[in-house]
């Protein structure tokens, strides 16, 4: 995994207090981002952002919350905790599965 640059008062020092504010959320999404992509055999393809009763709840398809890649997610998430003051809750979903139209069915058994 890349390191990104330390988010200090030397690297933020000519920053305005919003410009701040907005460095530390992109900054916060890159490293959740960069850490769900961290293993070569990445799967996570979509994500469904929820906010629930007083936490955040990221669903990722294809994250597999028992792979190496969970711990460093787990790390990735602490700046937008921070950012946020709420805790973030990552988890892994499926894709629903797509049902077949019943009259297409039918036609191709010429019913």
């Amino acid at each position: 995994m890349e390191r990104f640059p330390a988010l200090d008062k030397k690297t933020l020092g000519g920053l305005s207090p919003d410009q701040k504010q907005i460095v530390l959320r992109l900054a916060g999404i890159l490293r959740l981002a960069n850490a769900l992509d961290s293993q070569a055999d990445s799967h996570v393809e979509r994500l469904q952002i929820h906010q629930q009763n007083g936490f955040l709840e990221i669903a990722a398809q294809g994250y597999a919350p028992l792979d190496r890649t969970a711990e460093t997610v787990a790390a990735a998430r602490h700046l937008l905790e921070t950012f946020y003051d709420q805790p973030i809750m990552i988890k892994g979903f499926q894709p629903p599965t797509k049902l077949t139209n019943p009259s297409s069915s039918r036609a191709k058994r010429g019913i």
